[in-house]
């Protein structure tokens, strides 16, 4: 089952929007919205079977478990240049902090 854009945003895909991006003028842009959208095409063909949520922040991926935007962060991932940035949700008993 794809990755499918949460609800709350639903004027267009995720597909839609890192493909408007892509097509940006600025080199940055265009760079990310590519490589975002190989990120999402490796998603649907890694996790044919899981549910994903995902929400866009700037140009960044949020990927949730439920359709609802306060649903838990787990993954943010950003594009940038020719390589991705992960942040994830830690869970509370392996926190340092």
């Amino acid at each position: 089952m794809p990755i499918i854009r949460n609800s709350d945003q639903r004027r267009q895909t995720l597909e839609q929007f890192y493909f408007e991006i892509s097509q940006e003028e600025s080199y940055s842009s265009r760079s990310t919205g590519k490589l975002m959208l190989d990120l999402l095409e490796m998603i649907n063909h890694t996790f044919p079977d899981t549910q994903l949520w995902g929400l866009t922040s700037l140009y960044r991926l949020v990927i949730q478990a439920e359709n609802d935007w306060k649903s838990p962060w787990y993954i943010i991932v950003s594009g940038v240049g020719n390589e991705y940035h992960l942040e994830y949700l830690v869970p509370g008993d392996k926190s340092p902090w």
